[in-house]
């Protein structure tokens, strides 16, 4: 068995000896520098050993904080989330106070466009009712609300009267434009009508 020798020391006198480690894998000597240090085999294995130990311990050692710190920050993203999630819950409750409010006067909204609904289209019946049938068929063609923007800008003209309010017939001759109370009242005054 050979006896594992530091470099740094003197190597021990008598019993056997690794031969000294050379530059040449082969073990042949070729008389190397002589100020270069010789380490024999388990000298190396030795220090490699060591070597890879504390690249193990520096590996596990960077692992652990990198783990460290990815659980620092998947915690406080954590938080922000929560945070997040807290303010999304109490602006969805704001939400849903206000849709709550809002119900009852959409319901009443809704009502009074179906009563306005139901008022306007009788009075486009209305309007509608002594239009000749050509006229009909093409206001047909457009929607209740532009039908009643129609009649309402071009009604007189559809069915065939003056739009300026006189009476198309005119008064016989002789009639002053009194009326016919005032008439009966002269009548009833000088006696003619009997009551």
């Amino acid at each position: 068995m050979s006896k594992q020798t530091d470099p740094k020391q003197d190597p021990p006198t008598g019993g056997e000896q690794d031969p000294p480690a050379t530059g040449d894998p082969t073990g042949d000597d070729n008389g190397g520098s002589g100020g270069e240090a010789k380490f024999s085999q388990t000298d190396l294995d030795r220090i490699v050993a060591e070597r890879l130990e504390r690249e193990r311990k520096k590996s596990e050692a960077a692992t652990a904080k990198a783990k460290a710190e990815a659980e620092a920050k998947a915690l406080a993203d954590q938080q922000k989330f929560e945070e997040l999630a807290e303010q999304r819950g109490k602006r969805v409750g704001e939400l849903e106070t206000q849709v709550g409010d809002l119900e009852p006067k959409l319901e009443t909204a809704q009502q009074q466009i179906e009563r306005l609904e139901k008022a306007l289209l009788g009075q486009l019946k209305a309007m509608k009712s002594d239009l000749p049938e050509a006229t009909l068929e093409l206001l047909k063609k457009l929607d209740p609300v532009e039908q009643l923007e129609h009649l309402a800008k071009y009604g007189e003209a559809l069915r065939g009267k003056p739009s300026g309010g006189i009476d198309p017939t005119p008064r016989p001759s002789g009639q002053t434009g009194v009326s016919t109370d005032k008439i009966i009242e002269k009548k009833a005054s000088s006696g003619h009508y009997a009551f």
